[in-house]
């Protein structure tokens, strides 16, 4: 589950993997001698800048067959129809043969943010926060796709982008490894740091070798509840299967999880009008590609928990939940994670991920770390490769104030968090200055100096 937050078939059809080819921006060949002797083939790349455009790549976005749920076209067309007008411009990248045939694409946008120029992320990102994303292409084919949006990138469409974000990457990740050396060798300035991590449990061929494996206490605690209250008749497991009960169990999982998001003095994801309307419309996208999950607990014919899902290949991702507080004695919460792992091991499933954030049932229920990182890439312009080394001075500093005091920001102002209040106006600073190596030097080589001298007064 993700913070805050807690066997697939196509969305649209069975159309050729080629498709319509829709309008878009510009269409660049990809003639870089590296991708010539990688792929023995160029390729095409064309920027997709519109919803129309992008809705036209469906059959044959689908028919390259993503596992993870959060690259599929379902989910980059959602989000983008219900976050266009906060999230800048469509900056899509389809990726073709010479036969015109889909093979990749880079599901991105790009914004201009003050002081960080013009910034390029996955579609998906922000609150919604996406786990596992990648460029999208089939296994033989994501190598030539990543060296193929990196010529783009860094040739025809260089002007057109001031920085690469990407986070929740996972850091195996062939495609965006690839991507991210290969810029990195064509001049760009390239970065990478862990910053979350997913948590995944495999799940074996019945359910009583998965208790098996779990500590006794839990093992003796989840057949307690099974045999108290779902045994006896009084808890049921549904699973919204119709459209009527996707839109009934929609309304339960935003009554719990604010209801569990209140009592802890959160405002929960749902107090987002953009965040629920993207759900809501994805409910309904994967509910009629089979990828739909979203299953609650009644009790004495009242809801008690939730939870919603995807799924990909052979695993279930939980992406939220809620439960009533004001049966938080019965352990709704847990007996809504056991039901749905025996479920999903009942229909042939082998993996279970609770996806990025370390909340402390995760690993309870025998699921492991899987780091993600954030790649960043600055464009070879001046004042691009200017903000870059603003930011990484700004994270060493933060790096340094955390392992120096581990606690600060609890309670009263520290001087800590002065530090990393003015290490997040570098940017702006930056700009302020002018893009000259003259004022590179002058903040990044006394940022450091200045946060140890703050530092060392007295906390308050």
């Amino acid at each position: 589950m993700l913070p805050e937050r807690a066997q697939s078939a196509p969305e649209s059809g069975n159309a050729a993997r080629g498709g319509a080819r829709p309008a878009c921006r510009k269409v660049e060949i990809c003639l870089s001698e590296a991708l010539l002797i990688e792929t023995e083939r160029a390729l095409l790349v064309e920027r997709i800048d519109s919803l129309a455009a992008l809705e036209q790549l469906a059959d044959a976005w689908n028919a390259l067959e993503p596992a993870v749920p959060f690259l599929t076209h379902a989910w980059s067309a959602a989000w983008w129809q219900h976050y266009q007008p906060q999230a800048g411009e469509l900056f899509t990248l389809a990726v073709r043969d010479a036969a015109g045939t889909l093979i990749g694409v880079a599901p991105w946008h790009r914004e201009t943010l003050r002081g960080r120029g013009r910034v390029v992320r996955f579609l998906g990102s922000n609150e919604v926060c996406a786990d596992y994303i990648s460029l999208v292409a089939q296994p033989a084919d994501r190598k030539a796709v990543a060296l193929a949006v990196a010529d783009w990138l860094a040739g025809p469409g260089a002007g057109e982008w001031d920085m690469l974000e990407m986070t929740g990457v996972e850091q195996n990740d062939e495609a965006m490894a690839c991507l991210h050396t290969a810029l990195a060798e064509r001049g760009h300035a390239a970065h990478e740091a862990v910053r979350w991590q997913g948590w995944r449990t495999d799940l074996p061929g019945t359910w009583d070798d998965y208790l098996a494996g779990l500590p006794k206490s839990r093992r003796t605690s989840v057949r307690n509840q099974i045999k108290k209250l779902v045994d006896t008749g009084r808890v049921r497991f549904r699973r919204a299967e119709t459209p009527a009960d996707v839109a009934r169990a929609f309304e339960i999982l935003i009554e719990l999880h604010q209801k569990r998001r209140g009592m802890l003095q959160q405002a929960g994801c749902f107090a987002s009008e953009s965040f629920t309307m993207f759900h809501r419309e994805l409910a309904d996208r994967f509910l009629r590609s089979g990828r739909l999950r979203l299953s609650w607990l009644e009790m004495d014919d009242a809801p008690i928990a939730i939870e919603y899902s995807f799924t990909g290949g052979d695993t279930v991702y939980y992406y939220q939940g809620g439960f009533d507080p004001s049966v938080s004695q019965l352990g709704p919460g847990w007996l809504m994670s056991a039901l749905s792992l025996r479920a999903a091991i009942a229909e042939g499933y082998g993996c279970f991920d609770f996806l990025r954030g370390d909340e402390p049932y995760k690993a309870s229920w025998k699921a492991s770390p899987r780091p993600l990182v954030q790649r960043r890439v600055a464009s070879r312009r001046p004042s691009a490769r200017m903000r870059h080394a603003a930011w990484q001075t700004g994270e060493a500093v933060r790096r340094w104030a955390a392992q120096r005091w581990p606690i600060a920001g609890r309670g009263k102002t520290s001087s800590t968090t002065r530090i990393a209040g003015a290490t997040q106006s570098l940017s702006t600073l930056m700009v302020l200055i002018g893009a000259s190596h003259v004022g590179t030097w002058l903040v990044t080589g006394s940022l450091l100096p200045l946060a140890k001298l703050l530092a060392g007064r007295r906390r308050i």
